[in-house]
């Protein structure tokens, strides 16, 4: 799932561990904040969601993650397809992810995003 994280397309995947990261799509990205070297070839870089702050995946009806809710400078900020993303006001991540699906209840271009992004 191509994810776009601080004006950068990245991939959200899970790493070896099965940890959720966003992972490098070109190798000028690897300076990004919080970027590591996980690997012995020189692509093989990512960003793992919990060296950022407190995150929850958005999983959708497949058992897939389409996105994900994370903590960031005291605001929790939703990233789903590739530019959507957007700031939930909210004391935890627990409210940040009811009112994120509250949204997308009311809202069919987010129902549309969530439905292709599913994969």
């Amino acid at each position: 799932m191509n994810i776009v994280y601080k004006g950068e397309k990245l991939i959200l995947k899970e790493d070896f561990c099965g940890e959720p990261v966003l992972w490098i799509r070109k190798p000028s990205q690897i300076k990004m904040e919080y970027m590591k070297f996980v690997g012995g070839k020189p692509d093989e870089y990512c960003i793992t969601l919990s060296d950022i702050g407190e995150y929850k995946l958005l999983i959708g009806d497949d058992r897939h993650a389409f996105g994900f809710i994370i903590k960031e400078n005291e605001q929790y900020i939703v990233y789903i397809a590739l530019d959507v993303n957007f700031i939930i006001n909210a004391n935890d991540i627990v409210e940040a992810e009811k009112l994120f699906w509250d949204e997308v209840s009311k809202n069919e271009t987010y129902k549309s995003i969530i439905s292709q992004w599913k994969v």
